[in-house]
């Protein structure tokens, strides 16, 4: 399938909200449990430090695993967030992550939906539903489920890239 710019930067988006961690290590494990509060870009965790194995499942297709190496520093979604008339961030009770997005440049438009649940020191799981438009063209939806776990210190020569 053939990806545009803004869907890329959906995913990227999904990617980098994914590597996230709970600030202090906090967080819970499943979804939901209570109303949602409201966050800003600005209240996102920081991911945790080292390095990290990705498993992904798109549409259903096989497993894809990847690593990254962690910094530490807070997770940057302000320059995927300028295209969206709409960009909402919420933590459940139960620590869940969820964001919602609308985005346009040009003639295409993209919404998201992804939430990540987990204890988001040893390990998480995030959901992401994007569906891209272009004009004149039949809607392109996808789907992700990805488990991504803490494997340890950053190998040798690894430069930390936070997941991007």
């Amino acid at each position: 399938m053939a990806m545009t710019r803004v869907g890329l930067a959906l995913t990227g988006a999904a990617l980098l909200l994914a590597a996230c961690s709970g600030k202090g290590g906090g967080g819970g494990a499943g979804g939901g449990g209570g109303p949602d509060t409201n966050i800003s870009i600005a209240d996102l965790p920081h991911v945790k430090p080292g390095y990290w194995q990705r498993v992904d499942t798109s549409n259903g297709g096989a497993p894809v695993t990847s690593h990254f190496c962690a910094t530490g520093e807070a997770v940057d979604l302000g320059a995927v967030a300028k295209n969206c008339s709409t960009f909402t961030l919420k933590r459940s009770l139960s620590g869940e992550l969820t964001t919602d997005a609308t985005c346009a440049s040009g003639q295409v438009t993209s919404t998201a939906h992804m939430t990540i649940s987990g204890d988001f020191n040893s390990s998480y799981t995030s959901d992401a539903q994007v569906t891209v438009t272009i004009a004149g063209k039949p809607p392109q939806s996808f789907t992700s489920h990805a488990v991504t776990t803490y494997v340890g210190a950053c190998p040798a020569g690894n430069a930390a890239d936070n997941g991007t």
